[in-house]
């Protein structure tokens, strides 16, 4: 039986197994089965699939027919250009969820960018500069964003982190955005900017050029093997982004991964980007919500449960018989995690910090009611690409 044959009689039978997608997860499994990329795969349609491949591949149909998911069946699932291993002990990324962190990496880069004075357009060239009002910055800005971030450490507590999707893309993301950055900040310590009064701020190197910014990320689940498994994501991750750096190593315990910059030649990354003492860490650990969570963050992410309990078993095969109920179950009113968070979370931020959370679109008004009580403010909703509202965001009151 040739690869084209194969593949048309497998789409057929998932279809009538009430697959939607059969077409489209036939020809995926059978890249899988054959380790074949898609054009490596049309190349040999007319071919004779071999035994071995034929075999694996039924088996691969059969367990998609009883309505798996298909990420664990292959292991994983992109989510934010990563890759993340997938097991039944964790939901399965949602494409929605980029959602929520697109959001946290801008809302994170928008606090960096003003402490380290790097152009959030990312340009690299004097245009930004020359663009720049003269009383764009202020030494109140500046003192006020150094203040926030004291100690150079900038928190991020990611809870119901699941695989860690949503910390290890905002950890990453961040640190991918310092690095291509530094450019940017280098030509920026060789101009001067006046405020209006006189005063040339960026001369101030040891405020605003020389901060040096640590990001810091807690991820924090209930469930020990989503914790496992989240470790090894952005263990998995991290190499693969130090890999495409030259002269980066990384340092790797069991709950703490630092990637740094080596400078053993001239054209290292640290002279190319002057980013040479920056690092990142992330500690991910068991804990229902906030119970084993020390410290105070300057952003809080959360997908929580957030279905009705009732209504689970509604929901399509794919999700009630094979995805944790853990990870599903938002009690009688799908509320309950939200009224723990949002009641905790204000003695978990500092001053200014964001809680973000992802929600259903019927819970909206809900949620932002909850939030309004709490003292948040700046609450602000999000809509997915549906116009569905999908994430909720609001900032601690300063006093």
């Amino acid at each position: 039986m040739s690869y084209a044959e194969i593949k048309k009689l497998a789409a057929a039978e998932l279809q009538s197994a009430g697959i939607e997608e059969y077409e489209v997860d036939a020809e995926y499994l059978l890249q899988y089965a054959s380790g074949l990329e898609r054009n490596e795969l049309f190349i040999r349609w007319n071919e004779k699939v071999p035994h071995d491949i034929e075999e694996k591949y039924r088996h691969l149909i059969d367990r998609r027919k009883s309505h798996e998911p298909l990420q664990y069946i292959i292991g994983n699932q992109d989510f934010m250009g990563y890759t993340f291993m997938v097991t039944p002990d964790v939901l399965i990324p949602r494409f929605d969820t980029e959602i929520l962190a697109e959001l946290a990496i801008r809302r994170a880069w928008e606090d960096i960018s003003a402490v380290r004075n790097i152009a959030v357009n990312s340009l690299t060239n004097d245009q930004w500069i020359q663009s720049i009002p003269q009383n764009a910055i202020s030494d109140k800005m500046v003192s006020s964003c150094v203040n926030t971030i004291s100690d150079g450490k900038y928190r991020i507590l990611d809870l119901c982190t699941g695989s860690g999707c949503v910390a290890t893309s905002v950890g990453l993301s961040l640190l991918e955005k310092l690095v291509n950055s530094s450019i940017l900040n280098n030509r920026f310590a060789s101009h001067t900017i006046s405020n209006g009064d006189g005063k040339e701020l960026v001369a101030n190197e040891n405020k605003i050029n020389n901060t040096e910014i640590q990001i810091c990320v807690t991820g924090a689940d209930i469930s020990r093997a989503a914790v496992e498994l989240a470790k090894k994501n952005w263990e998995l991750n991290l190499t693969n982004i130090v890999a495409q750096h030259e002269n980066v190593t990384t340092a790797i315990d069991h709950t703490v991964f630092a990637s740094a910059v080596n400078t053993p030649q001239s054209n290292s990354l640290e002279e190319k980007t002057g980013i040479g003492k920056q690092q990142i860490e992330a500690t991910f650990l068991e804990s229902d919500l906030f119970r084993n969570i020390e410290g105070r963050f300057h952003l809080i992410t959360a997908n929580p449960p957030y279905i009705v309990r009732d209504e689970i078993e509604t929901l399509m095969p794919e999700i009630t018989e094979h995805e944790p109920h853990l990870a599903l179950d938002g009690g009688e009113d799908g509320m309950d995690f939200y009224r723990k968070i949002v009641s905790e979370a204000p003695n978990f931020l500092l001053p200014g910090g964001r809680l973000m959370m992802e929600f259903d679109d019927a819970e909206a008004e809900s949620v932002a009611e909850m939030m309004e009580i709490a003292g948040f403010t700046d609450i602000r909703i999000h809509k997915d690409l549906a116009g569905l509202r999908r994430v909720i965001e609001g900032k601690k009151h300063v006093q």
